[in-house]
């Protein structure tokens, strides 16, 4: 039950971002960047969810929509995530000894376009805000 309740909230919610989406294209207004997280729920046996895929399965979706995820969930899921979308991976650095390290994986596997840092320690927190990529961004949410 618990997940078919998030896997409505999530239809609901995409579904509220495609009609923004298309509301701004229709009115010529500027487009915001969305950035959707895909909780674990909706992905399996390395596919989204039929249901979501359908709904986010359009070019005004792929072009202004991030889909967010943790790198754990990536790594046992990599199949579903070949499919044209921009990416962000989702990553507490908190506790991790080797940032560089874990940066360089993330960054090597060549699907994220966004590395989103939701806790870092402020000690650690000037080499995320000076990180520079070509292909990779990163957004510092939290600090300790």
């Amino acid at each position: 039950l618990d997940n078919r309740l998030e896997g409505k909230k999530l239809e609901c919610l995409i579904q509220k971002i495609s009609l923004q989406l298309l509301r701004c294209f229709l009115n010529k207004e500027p487009i915001d960047t969305y950035f959707l997280e895909l909780d674990d729920s909706v992905i399996s046996r390395g596919k989204i969810m039929p249901v979501i895929m359908d709904l986010i399965d359009n070019p005004m979706f792929r072009k202004y929509v991030v889909l967010c995820v943790n790198f754990n969930t990536y790594l046992n899921q990599r199949d579903a995530f070949v499919e044209d979308f921009t990416f962000a991976c989702i990553q507490d650095f908190a506790h991790i000894n080797d940032i560089y390290q874990k940066v360089d994986s993330i960054y090597k596997e060549g699907v994220f376009q966004y590395l989103i840092v939701s806790d870092c320690r402020f000690r650690e927190r000037d080499f995320f805000l000076d990180y520079q990529s070509d292909t990779m961004k990163v957004l510092l949410f939290e600090e300790d």
